[in-house]
């Protein structure tokens, strides 16, 4: 067997034994903090931890649809009373949107976009019994109430979390005015379709293309239950204050709506994403305890301003 590993061989071939898996070859391909994952026989992905690997669950329940990481393995040995956690899944082949993008014509654009479309209407198709309220993680988990109930009572928490943070006035005012515009248009979060699942880190560099087509969607850590527009809210983001001025999203991801039914008869639709959009950027000022708060606050402005009508109005013929 071909190794480049950053575990004790023991635990890799323990781990392997456990999955009934005759390895050829095995390597890192990427690690960080909290896992380690690894490349198998360049078709499968080995992903170690010594932390719980919540992700396993959320894979599992997906494991029938396409363009999700299937799920072939998982469980956890003792090595030296230590506890590994290890789960083995597909590996897709290709590179992240984010990278691929500036060479994607127009047509590739677009029918990629028909493609993430589908796929997430199958995943949508997934319901569940409750809300789970918050970005990237539920800050209110399991919520039994309605969608605008659950957001009214985390934007209340937000608002008693971030008079902790130590703001300047003028940053102190214009949070005031996004609360203001929060309870004032929270009414556009009445409409719903109950919980589904939700992927809830939907970005360009989560998704992957090889060849110019869509492959799936990778890292589903921060997958839960909500409104499937709230699925849309990072892409949004990204196509409205992109990370890089020369990568244009825009295409792309009105070919997404466009093709995802529905959409663009949900009410106040424009309210409905500011709400969501000025949530994320205070609770990032919260979780980051005032760090990068003068992009925080232009974005916050930027949204007040009515960015998000004016790029609905732009991409919605």
């Amino acid at each position: 067997m071909k190794i480049n590993i950053n575990h004790s061989e023991h635990i890799i071939n323990q781990i392997l034994s456990e999955c009934n898996l005759d390895a050829k070859e095995i390597e890192v391909f990427q690690s960080n903090d909290r896992v380690c994952d690894y490349l198998v026989n360049q078709s499968l992905m080995l992903r170690i931890s010594e932390h719980t690997l919540d992700e396993v669950h959320k894979l599992l329940r997906l494991n029938v649809l396409q363009g999700t990481q299937r799920v072939y393995g998982h469980g956890c040995i003792i090595h030296q009373k230590n506890k590994i956690n290890y789960m083995l899944l597909d590996f897709f082949h290709g590179s992240n949107l984010y990278d691929t993008i500036p060479a994607l014509s127009t047509d590739n654009a677009i029918e990629i976009g028909k493609d993430i479309a589908k796929a997430l209407k199958q995943l949508h198709q997934i319901k569940g019994d409750q809300y789970d309220i918050g970005h990237y993680i539920p800050t209110i988990p399991k919520h039994r109430g309605s969608w605008k109930s659950g957001h009214q009572k985390y934007i209340s928490l937000l608002h008693n979390q971030i008079k902790q943070v130590d703001l300047s006035a003028d940053d102190q005012q214009t949070i005031a005015l996004a609360f203001k515009y929060m309870y004032h248009h929270i009414d556009s979060l009445n409409f719903e379709e109950g919980p589904v699942i939700l992927h809830n880190d939907l970005h360009p560099k989560n998704i992957i293309i090889n060849q110019n087509r869509y492959v799936g969607m990778i890292d589903w850590e921060c997958s839960q239950y909500g409104s499937y527009d709230f699925e849309f809210t990072n892409l949004i983001h990204w196509c409205i204050y992109p990370m890089d001025l020369d990568r244009s999203f825009e295409t792309l991801l009105k070919s997404i709506l466009d093709h995802y039914d529905h959409f663009w008869t949900i009410p106040m639709l424009a309210e409905r994403f500011t709400i969501y959009q000025l949530e994320h950027e205070i609770n990032q000022i919260i979780w980051n305890q005032g760090n990068q708060i003068e992009d925080r606050i232009r974005r916050i402005n930027g949204w007040l301003s009515g960015l998000i009508h004016q790029f609905f109005d732009k991409i919605h013929d």
